[in-house]
């Protein structure tokens, strides 16, 4: 039996084209800046692209501005975001990462999932796994994010939770 369903396999793939790594409508500089920011960055490759697409929208239509991040961990969305502005030749705009660059503060009983699982629980499962728990130092941080060629005066890390440090 196991000779018929090789065939079959085999026939059936043949008519198939292979799966492509990317979606069609990356360009390559899409590609090349998924490739640049994916060891530092949890998000997607299909967010950091509608990412880019947001920066670009933003400045094609002239919008005036800043770009803020809260929670950046290893930093790669905000690297994405610098890249893109590099690419559209605009480099007037401040990056302003807020994070505490030690992890996650600790969850209150608010914190629970869609079934009711308290994210304490799944925290102390994780055995301070740095992937779960976000921890990522402000100087790995640092030197990701401005490796990419982006001013650095006008990339602000901001440590500290987020709600005791972004401004009124």
């Amino acid at each position: 039996m196991s000779g018929i369903f090789s065939s079959f396999e085999r026939w059936f793939r043949k008519d198939k084209p292979a799966p492509e790594p990317f979606p069609r409508d990356f360009e390559p500089a899409d590609v090349e800046t998924w490739q640049a920011v994916s060891p530092f960055t949890m998000t997607s490759p299909e967010r950091i692209y509608a990412l880019r697409a947001a920066v670009r929208y933003v400045v094609q239509s002239r919008i005036p501005g800043d770009v803020v991040e809260c929670g950046v961990w290893k930093g790669g969305s905000m690297m994405a975001v610098a890249r893109t502005l590099l690419e559209l030749g605009e480099r007037s705009r401040h990056l302003y990462l807020f994070d505490t660059f030690e992890g996650m503060p600790a969850p209150t009983e608010a914190d629970v999932d869609y079934a009711g699982e308290g994210a304490q629980a799944k925290l102390e499962r994780s055995r301070k796994d740095a992937r779960v728990w976000a921890i990522a130092p402000l100087e790995g941080v640092r030197q990701a994010v401005l490796s990419g060629g982006y001013d650095p005066d006008r990339v602000h890390f901001v440590q500290g939770k987020v709600e005791d440090t972004i401004p009124d």
